[in-house]
């Protein structure tokens, strides 16, 4: 599997810094295989953040927030700025993963994209599922268009709200299946388990798929970790990519202590977590 995490330890203001990641890379003693990016879809690309993941060799996971509603964006209206993206994608020549408004199924006044709901069609801050495809798919097609076929595209679900499957643009444009799930308290294997079930049939089980975001509150971060591997390797051979969120979000704090670092430094070194990068 490949192991990747976003790592923001006490910085509330989300401002990300590469530092933050090599350091957590010089504690566990390994490079990261993924560093997640939250970006706009007017923000350029590479950001100084990116281009220093792109050196390292580590795969940006871009996920790319709305600024407008998704029938705006299916009707064209940020072609200019797809393009732009694309064309610098495409020009580092290396992979990148790309996951358009994750958790796109839940309700979204919570994940504060309120500027990005379409209040003729967007009922109750659900997006409308027929409008998220055709943004996704128009996104897709335009980028690939450009020729920046080393995009990996994450169709990404939450794991609460309204069921993700009508939200399913098709296998022609989803190359992996993504999940979010964390442990808030009071340690449960379903975090390997039960959530990913809803997931494992979509695509009919030709897709690989990343926890693209998980994290274990303090209490349970040694339990977390250590029960980790054995679980993904005997029940979800699916599952071929991790990132761990190594910072305070707004449902919890997630932020490695010292006992958890220790356990995720273990967990790093298990072979099973160092799949080979691609070249």
């Amino acid at each position: 599997m490949y192991l990747g995490a976003w790592a923001l330890p006490n910085d509330a203001a989300f401002t990300l810094s590469t530092q933050n990641l090599t350091t957590l890379e010089n504690v566990i003693g390994r490079p990261l295989a993924i560093s997640m990016h939250y970006d706009g879809l007017t923000d350029v690309f590479p950001s100084p953040q990116e281009a220093a993941d792109l050196q390292a060799g580590r795969i940006p996971l871009i996920s790319l927030n709305c600024n407008t509603t998704n029938a705006s964006i299916a009707a064209g209206s940020q072609d200019a700025a797809l393009i732009a993206k694309a064309d610098a994608i495409k020009a580092t020549g290396k992979p990148v993963f790309l996951r358009y408004l994750w958790e796109f199924n839940d309700n979204d006044t919570a994940n504060g994209r309120t500027g990005c709901i379409d209040p003729a069609t967007d009922v109750g801050g659900y997006f409308s599922a027929p409008e998220f495809i055709a943004a996704y798919q128009h996104i897709h097609n335009v980028m690939l268009a450009r020729g920046a076929t080393n995009i990996a595209w994450i169709w990404n679900p939450g794991g609460g709200g309204t069921n993700g499957l009508p939200y399913y643009p098709g296998d022609a444009y989803v190359d992996w299946v993504g999940m979010d799930v964390y442990d808030r308290g009071s340690f449960q294997t379903s975090v390997f388990a039960t959530p990913y079930a809803q997931y494992a049939h979509v695509g009919n089980g030709t897709h690989p798929v990343i926890i693209a975001e998980t994290g274990a509150v303090a209490s349970d971060q040694v339990a977390f970790f250590n029960s980790a591997v054995p679980a993904l390797q005997s029940q979800y051979p699916d599952i071929k990519a991790l990132v761990y969120f190594d910072a305070a979000g707004p449902q919890g704090n997630y932020s490695l202590t010292p006992a958890g670092l220790a356990a995720f430094k273990q967990f790093a070194s298990n072979p099973y977590m160092q799949a080979a990068l691609p070249q």
